[in-house]
């Protein structure tokens, strides 16, 4: 059995915000619910990406058209 759609949708919003602020806190949701954690993860997985791309743009050259602030 799949995902709720509750679940789905939280993600996506969670998901969305996190990539929309830059990984940036606060967290806008409340501690412990699951919004909360889902937008932990997306924070996380975008800052380890930024971070992998970074180190791929200093070893062969910014590749990226523009570099959000």
């Amino acid at each position: 059995m799949g995902k709720s759609q509750a679940y789905r949708d939280d993600n996506e919003r969670a998901k969305a915000h996190a990539y929309a602020n830059n990984g940036a806190l606060p967290n806008p949701y409340e501690t412990g619910t699951r919004p909360h954690r889902l937008w932990g993860k997306w924070r996380t997985f975008y800052l380890q990406m930024k971070s992998q791309f970074d180190e791929l743009a200093q070893a062969y050259g910014e590749f990226r058209p523009t570099e959000p602030q």
